[in-house]
């Protein structure tokens, strides 16, 4: 008789709490780490770098980051549609009708808590502008690469990272509302800027429900891009016509 040659399938194993948070954690750690050392074999200053060295060390953190987080989930026999990556149950105009409904809540939801922190906490400078760790851009390629990583990298590594990863690994071991919620403070507090942090924080707890809502990542990686794109166009583009 011929031995069959083919190898097992092997059964997926989906991850809990625990890895949601550990392995994103790990996964941003190795990232930095990534960068960090890329910074001292070129021996680019700790300080003072110019636009290119700043991207460069940004897109080698993100892009560590993400490998990392898909090795993880290819490890565990997943394809990327398990973080999120297939047609959104509803149709796509009904879809981008979402995002901008959505984004008008957030806006004004985080717009409320703002003003209401400003109240309760009138020490505390609230409009102070994200440290975004980029220099103000004098070439236009600068303001494409500062596109490139803001309207598009960033929203769509992020929205991965938070929420196709974290977030729906965290729905297999709780209530999905808890879910948002622990991402959403996770994905603030990455931020490390009060004002910033609730910001994202808001932006974390609307982009999971819209996951949540459409069993697809990608209207919350549509929202997520229309508000950097927004910001994008009030920091680096408004002070052009001025």
């Amino acid at each position: 008789m011929s031995e069959d040659s083919s190898k097992p399938e092997i059964s997926p194993r989906p991850w809990g709490w625990v890895a949601a948070i550990g392995i994103v954690l790990l996964a941003l750690a190795v990232g930095g780490l990534a960068a960090e050392a890329l910074r001292v074999l070129t021996s680019w200053p700790a300080n003072d770098l110019t636009q290119f060295q700043d991207l460069a060390l940004g897109l080698v953190s993100i892009g560590v980051t993400i490998a990392a987080v898909i090795a993880f989930v290819n490890y565990r026999g997943f394809s990327l549609e398990a973080l999120g990556f297939n047609q959104p149950k509803s149709r796509i105009k009904a879809s981008i009708a979402l995002v901008f409904g959505t984004f008008g809540l957030y806006f004004l939801t985080s717009l409320l808590a703002i003003s209401l922190l400003s109240v309760l906490l009138p020490n505390v400078d609230l409009n102070q502008a994200q440290d975004l760790g980029l220099d103000e851009p004098d070439r236009f390629i600068d303001y494409g690469a500062i596109f490139l990583l803001l309207v598009l990298i960033a929203p769509l590594s992020e929205e991965i990272i938070f929420r196709g990863f974290m977030f729906q690994g965290l729905t297999r071991s709780m209530r999905w509302q808890l879910a948002a919620i622990i991402s959403a403070a996770l994905f603030g507090l990455a931020h490390g800027q009060l004002n910033v942090g609730i910001d994202t924080g808001l932006l974390g707890l609307f982009s999971a429900w819209l996951v949540h809502h459409t069993g697809s990542i990608w209207p919350s990686i549509g929202l997520h891009v229309l508000k950097n794109l927004i910001a994008y166009t009030l920091v680096f583009l408004l002070p052009l016509l001025s």
